[in-house]
């Protein structure tokens, strides 16, 4: 199919063309945006409210969309026009009922999060805020609308019934997944005249794709086609040809929907630093790839619980320190982690470098800082820079089931986004290399039949293992 030209100098790979026949309430949100979030919509975003909100002029008070499906790449501002369109409805319909979730639970958690951010002075706004876990819901008193999150496993939806439902990050979700959403939200959406179900995503790799936006996204393009379709369809990738040739060029970025408003090519590119390609291609390119169906962690589930800022430095009684040196002796790794406010923990790469001779003074120098949580499995090379500060009192071993219980905990971990870190290439790079081993306890990372090392990866899952003897932070009862 030729690419769309959309208003506003767009190209979309795929999309359902406005119906100027039908009026919407598109620019109502983005003027909603403007005033109450002090956002303006980028011309793509604005593009999606106008469709999502063409009015069903045969049924007046109901939308002619019943569905909406976005396809768009990382860095698009996905999540950020569903805000705006949440906030919208909460401000301009009675009684209006929306539900959201994401990836994971906890990711649902923190866009309905963001959303309460973006409501200034939310005191003196006439919105109510519960923050119970399990309970979290925002209400605006003068409409009685109300939004909540709900987890992807929870096929519960709470209350009678709902208008709307929106889906972020569904590529990881299996089709049996998206089924028990879908048969959750159907029944509870029945009822209500201005329902509709929203689901925005970016692609995932083969590898690690649920199946679910595949299936999406193929009844979405030829839903495209058909102007009678109840299905709005809006995909934003990069040319395949243009993408082969070159994938970080001009032509292959020029499709990307944010370029000119909130990035640039050169932001897009840095972010492109010690990404594998395929890795680029899926989340900044948005197209399909193979993924390594062997690998111990999916590269794009990892990079999906990368964190989108700087954290705030914990205090050394707070962190967990982990060190590694790579089996051939050619690298060696130190990893912190710790946990955050939900407590789920939280790592990054503190110090990684070729030579190995440093790492014994940097991990005095922690010592000496005040950082007492120094583990590390004495296997290898590693052992004799266990063994020596060991000697001196400084750090402690542990045995290889140890090793083995955080490998499984890290994999457990990423599988269900309880895991976030500080994006680190080293860590790329040793997800790549790394081969299982698989016995009765279960998966961990083999350093000796690796195709390189894996020094990075080690660290790490002993670092989030670690946490598990960090005081967890009190829950927040009312």
């Amino acid at each position: 199919m030729a690419p769309v030209e959309l208003p506003g100098g767009l190209t979309a790979a795929y999309a359902t063309l406005r119906n100027p026949e039908r009026p919407s309430l598109g620019p109502v949100v983005a003027e909603v945006s403007r005033r109450v979030r002090d956002r303006e919509l980028m011309p793509w975003q604005a593009y999606f409210a106008d469709v999502l909100c063409e009015i069903d002029t045969d049924h007046p008070g109901e939308w002619w969309y019943k569905k909406a499906v976005v396809c768009v790449p990382r860095q698009a501002g996905k999540s950020d026009v569903i805000g705006a369109v949440h906030t919208h409805r909460l401000l301009a319909f009675a009684d209006h009922r929306a539900v959201m979730t994401a990836q994971t639970g906890k990711d649902a958690g923190k866009r309905w999060r963001s959303y309460v951010e973006d409501i200034p002075d939310v005191e003196a706004s006439g919105v109510t805020v519960m923050r119970g876990k399990g309970a979290e819901r925002l209400t605006y008193e003068k409409t009685g609308s109300y939004l909540e999150p709900f987890p992807p496993t929870d096929a519960a939806i709470h209350g009678d019934a709902i208008d709307d439902c929106s889906v972020d990050e569904a590529w990881a979700y299996t089709l049996e997944q998206g089924a028990t959403i879908q048969a959750a939200v159907r029944p509870a959406q029945a009822t209500r005249p201005m329902a509709q179900f929203m689901l925005l995503s970016t692609r995932g790799s083969e590898a690690a794709s649920g199946g679910w936006l595949d299936s999406e996204i193929a009844a979405g393009r030829a839903a495209a086609a058909d102007p009678g379709s109840r299905t709005l369809y809006l995909e934003f990738s990069a040319d395949p040809a243009a993408a082969d040739k070159d994938p970080y060029s001009d032509e292959a970025l020029a499709f990307h929907p944010a370029i000119g408003h909130t990035q640039s090519l050169r932001r897009l590119r840095d972010l492109a630093s010690g990404l594998p390609l395929a890795e680029w291609r899926r989340a900044f390119l948005n197209l399909p790839t193979e993924g390594d169906a062997d690998a111990v962690i999916d590269v794009a589930a990892w990079t999906g619980l990368a964190l989108e800022g700087a954290p705030t430095r914990p205090r050394p009684a707070e962190t967990v320190i982990a060190y590694d040196v790579a089996r051939d002796n050619t690298a060696a790794t130190i990893a912190a982690a710790w946990l955050d406010s939900e407590g789920d923990p939280v790592t990054a790469v503190v110090w990684s470098s070729a030579d190995v001779r440093d790492l014994d003074g940097y991990l005095r120098r922690l010592w000496a800082d005040g950082y007492r949580r120094i583990v590390a499995d004495p296997t290898g090379p590693t052992r004799l820079v266990a063994e020596t500060l060991l000697d001196d009192g400084i750090g402690k071993i542990g045995a290889y089931t140890d090793y083995q219980d955080a490998c499984q905990e890290l994999i457990d971990r990423v599988k269900t986004g309880t895991v976030s870190h500080v994006q680190s290439s080293a860590v790329i790079a040793a997800i790549q290399a790394a081969r299982p081993r698989i016995t009765s306890r279960g998966t961990d990372f083999d350093a000796a039949r690796s195709d390189g090392p894996i020094d990075a990866l080690r660290a790490t899952a002993l670092a989030v293992h670690e946490t598990r003897h960090l005081a967890k932070p009190q829950m927040q009862i009312w």
